[in-house]
């Protein structure tokens, strides 16, 4: 369990969730990950004040987790997904309208990320990008 939470950054009570559930109906997912959605995004704006490496990292989390509210709401079965998983499943089966937008969610998230780890972008930048997520996912 150690090994998973410190891989996946999650907490350890979002990982035993995840795995009792493995077998549920994807559909009955989609209430849980557009909760975990607006704890990660309502985190990372009350982090973004003090501390960006961390917010944004959560808001990392809100999109990954709204992107899973998505396809758990069209019966895609929803596990720990690579970002290359998640880039081959929005090409296959969003819809056309839509797709920019998740691109976009995760292009501008995924720099969030990495800067979790590398600790590479200014807070100018990181101001910016975050600025651009919340933007996107206003949009529509």
């Amino acid at each position: 369990m150690i090994r998973l939470r410190e891989g996946s950054r999650r907490t350890e009570e979002d990982i035993k969730e995840e795995l009792v559930n493995l077998d549920v109906d994807p559909t009955e997912r989609e209430k849980r990950y557009y909760k975990l959605f607006m704890k990660y995004f309502r985190e990372a704006g009350e982090l973004k004040k003090n501390d960006y490496v961390q917010a944004a990292e959560k808001l990392w989390g809100a999109v990954t987790a709204l992107i899973k509210a998505y396809f758990s709401r069209r019966g895609v079965f929803v596990a720990h997904w690579s970002r290359s998983k998640i880039y081959n499943a929005v090409d296959n089966n969003i819809e056309k309208r839509y797709r920019q937008k998740f691109y976009d969610l995760l292009t501008y998230g995924g720099e969030l990320h990495e800067h979790f780890y590398e600790k590479s972008l200014t807070k100018r930048k990181i101001r910016t990008t975050m600025g651009t997520v919340y933007q996107v996912n206003r949009k529509n």
